[in-house]
Formats: structure tokens, C-alpha cells, sequence
């Protein structure tokens, strides 16, 4: 029986969470993808885990009502952040009321993972982008009884994540319930991030309880930076770190990711946030000389919540359409499978590492041929 598609895929989890006998786990195939395995000796046919597969079952999309550019007034909070600092500053929003947050961090076992956060001292761990899946594990279940007790819970995810979530409480309304879902242009497999770590450990010995790939520090934007206790261990630009321009290039995502549901418009989370591509920065009336974050409002809700941070956040309202039409990940998927197919037949034989060398060096050496041709 196969459940899905599988370079569909988004590996959300919510086969296996919903199983009734606990068949299915998510597993590691030879590519380095997170896919379902059925244990058919535990298996009974039910079909749940295909009722509840977003592959197979859509969840309902929303239309953006409002879009803001925004930042964190507190220039030191939103130093560490990827760009505005805006999911820290919804987080310790819920925090302050008594709340409860899921977000991405690096947990205590060295993964990436969405855990479940009830105090503000989690909530420097979240901040800076982590271009890597995060695991969902037991969070969809826990999410459920959260609901039950009335708090206000929080859930930022990428898109798919939140669309495991909404499949998995099975239509339910939830009026304590507040999605963000991140704009995204992909991630990596958590077995190839944990490679690359290794090989850059071998290189220099270091050690780390926090990473980030962005940040409003000039000398840490657009780098991979490994930090320790608050400092930085290891720096290395985007151009000189192998799986951060293979990230870029779009040479290492996921399968899932090239075929992606939620690149557009239409939107699964109450709110959306990320970079604020293509901002005119000249029309703003206020000052703004850092990273900026963009806020798509996508529900009553969704608003509401937004608005009511308004003492952290600077929120500057914007036309929709200046954020669809600049943001790629907007408005269409990535075209660049061809080059994980190049990097997977690489990967197979020689490993991650070099497989990566080779197939950025190749595109490369592709561009520049492009330019020449373009000239003459």
C-alpha cells in the first residue's frame, strides 16, 4: 500500500501520529529523504493515514486580507533575528499571557525539531533562520490537548507543517489556536545537515547548542554560524559554505520541494511571515535600516493577533501585490529539479560533501556560460 506519492511527500508526520496500531514511521531512504515505512504486520487496512495525508486530502487555503512590513522596535532583541524578529515577538506574546508556543529550535539531542516552549528562556533558541526540515514529532497530539485546556497555543511552521497540523485535528475549529506558517523557498534533509556538521567538526573542532544562517549582525548575514553559550564558534559565508549555496541554488532541497502546494498566494496559516523581498524601503516613514520581515494577514484571527503586538512591532500596511510579485516563494515553484537529480546521482557514490562540490561547481561554470552567450 502506498500512501501517497512519495516525492510528494512533505514528510509531515501525520500518518504516523494519527496510526491507531502505530504502523508507520518515518525513516531515512538512501537519498536522504524522510519518508513513511508501514510495518504491515501491525497494519489493518483502516486507510486513515491516506484520509489524512495533505498529498491526498487539501486543506483549505486562504486569501491574504493585509500585508505589513515590520520589525521589532528593540534593535537588540531583533539582532539575532533572520529578519524583523517577528516570530520571537509573537512568541513571547503568548508567553506573556500564559500561553504556549511550538516552534523550530535545536533541541538537546543536537536535531532540529518544533517543541513545545512554555517559558521565555526557550525563546532565544528559536530566533535565526535554520535552513533544515525540523521535526514534527509527538507535537500535532500534543497541540490537541493543549487546545483542550483553553490556553492560547501558537504553532509556527513551515506550510506543510501547519497543513499536518490542520489535517490531524481533522476540521476542528479552534478559536485559541494561531497559525504562522514561513514563507518558504525549501529545506534540507536533517540527515544531510547532520553530515555536513560532521565534516565541518573534522575541519575545525568546535562545539555548539545554537546555529543560524541569517541574522541583523552584517558580518553574519547570509553565513552559516555555529554559536556557544551566546558566542560565535564558526563563521563561514554562504559563498564558502557548500550546503548553504547548494541551498541557495536549490540543489539539495527536499524532493517535496519541488513540487510544493503552498508557493503562491493563497495561504495555509492564520499568518504568514518571512523576508520582505522587493520592499520600498523609500516610502517608509519610518526609519528601518535592518533585515525586514513581511506579515501577510490571512484570517480575522490571524489580524487580531497581529495588531495586538503593536507595542513590540513596527507595522508599516503595504499593497499586497508588492509582496506576491517580488517574493518567489510566492508565486511559483522552483524550477531547479534537474539539479537534485544531478546531485543525488553524486551523492550515491561519493557523499554528500563532494557530490555538493561538483554539482555547485557545475552551475557555476553553467552561469557564466549563459552570460557569455547572452552577450554575444
Amino acid at each position: 500500500m502506498k500512501i501517497c506519492d512519495l516525492e510528494k511527500c512533505t514528510s509531515c508526520g501525520v500518518c504516523s501520529t494519527l496510526c491507531p496500531k502505530n504502523a508507520i514511521k518515518l525513516v531515512y531512504n538512501k537519498s536522504g529523504e524522510f519518508l513513511p515505512h508501514i510495518d504491515y504486520d501491525k497494519c489493518i487496512g483502516c486507510n486513515l493515514c491516506k484520509r489524512v495525508c495533505q498529498v491526498n486530502e487539501k486543506v483549505q487555503l486562504k486569501d491574504i486580507q493585509k500585508c505589513f512590513a515590520a520589525w521589532r522596535k528593540n534593535n537588540k532583541k531583533r539582532e539575532r533575528s533572520a529578519s524583523g524578529g517577528i516570530g520571537t515577538a509573537f512568541a513571547e506574546k503568548i508567553i506573556e499571557n500564559d500561553g504556549i508556543v511550538y516552534s523550530a529550535m535545536l533541541d538537546d539531542n543536537e536535531e532540529v525539531s518544533i517543541c513545545r516552549i512554555t517559558n521565555s528562556t526557550d525563546l532565544n533558541r528559536i530566533q535565526g533562520s535554520k535552513y533544515v526540515y525540523s521535526y514534527v514529532k509527538n507535537t500535532y497530539l500534543e497541540v490537541k490537548q493543549d487546545l483542550e485546556s483553553g490556553k492560547q497555543i501558537l504553532y509556527i511552521g513551515l506550510p506543510c507543517q501547519i497543513a499536518g497540523l490542520y489535517n490531524s485535528l481533522k476540521g476542528g475549529e479552534y478559536p485559541n489556536l494561531i497559525t504562522v506558517d514561513i514563507i518558504c523557498h525549501g529545506s534540507v534533509s536533517q540527515l544531510l545537515w547532520k553530515e555536513h556538521v560532521e565534516y565541518l567538526q573534522k575541519k575545525a573542532s568546535f562545539s555548539y547548542d545554537n546555529f543560524s544562517f541569517r541574522s541583523n549582525k552584517w558580518d553574519e548575514n547570509y553565513h552559516l554560524c555555529f554559536h556557544e553559550n551566546g558566542k560565535t564558534v564558526l563563521n563561514l559565508s554562504s559563498w564558502e559554505d557548500e550546503y548553504f549555496t547548494g541551498f541557495l541554488n536549490g540543489s539539495i532541497l527536499r524532493d517535496s520541494c519541488y513540487h510544493c502546494e503552498y508557493k503562491q498566494k493563497k495561504r495555509v496559516g492564520d499568518i504568514s511571515i518571512g523576508d520582505f523581498i522587493g520592499l520600498n524601503k523609500t516610502e517608509l516613514q519610518t526609519a528601518d535600516n535592518g533585515n525586514t520581515s513581511v506579515i501577510l494577514v490571512n484570517s480575522q484571527k490571524g489580524e487580531s493577533f497581529v495588531l495586538s503586538n503593536r507595542e513590540e512591532i513596527e507595522l508599516v500596511e503595504r499593497e499586497i501585490n508588492e509582496a506576491v510579485d517580488n517574493g518567489p516563494s510566492l508565486n511559483g515553484n522552483i524550477n531547479k529539479y534537474r539539479n537534485k537529480r544531478l546531485f543525488k546521482i553524486f551523492n550515491s557514490i561519493i557523499g554528500f560533501h563532494r557530490a555538493n562540490i561538483i554539482v555547485n561547481l557545475w552551475l557555476k561554470i553553467l552561469n557564466k556560460l549563459r552570460k557569455i552567450f547572452r552577450r554575444v
